[in-house]
């Protein structure tokens, strides 16, 4: 396994690499350096101005009463995106840019990527406790430490 993420790093930097130096021959290597920059500060602006969005749907959820799963599964394809959008290269960020795109990510929780946090969902109509009063039944039950305590304390 650990020789098949090797495998993939290697191939990914070398297809990034590879991409940087044709893009670089064909329109400069300043241009290049201008586009790489332009692409991580562009994208982690917009990743920002998401992740606030996001957090702000998180609150909300949370205060319906409901798990706010999808909202913190969107927030981790964010910060894939970001990551994917400072790595130098335009298959990250072209890949990065991808996941900026809202309804991609819901498209990607939506078709089975994410599904298992579905056991992780709240209930229809759950709504937080209004105090911390917890409602139950119970019946005493006498046992062997029962009869002890009870036999020490007449014969004090």
């Amino acid at each position: 396994m650990r020789l098949l993420i090797l495998l993939f790093l290697f191939l990914a930097v070398y297809a990034e690499l590879s991409v940087i130096i044709n893009v670089g021959a064909a329109i400069g290597t300043g241009e290049v350096l201008v586009l790489l920059i332009l692409t991580a500060v562009v994208g982690i602006w917009l990743v920002r101005l998401q992740g606030f969005e996001v957090y702000r749907r998180m609150i909300a959820a949370t205060g319906r009463g409901e798990a706010p799963v999808d909202e913190m599964i969107h927030g981790i394809l964010l910060l894939l995106a970001g990551f994917l959008l400072i790595i130098p290269g335009f298959i990250s960020d072209g890949l990065g840019a991808v996941l900026l795109i809202p309804f991609v990510r819901t498209l990607i929780i939506s078709r089975g990527f994410f599904a298992y946090t579905a056991a992780f969902y709240a209930p229809q109509g759950a709504r937080p406790r209004e105090s911390g009063v917890i409602e139950g039944e119970f019946t005493a039950e006498k046992s062997d430490k029962n009869e002890d305590q009870a036999a020490l304390d007449k014969e004090k």
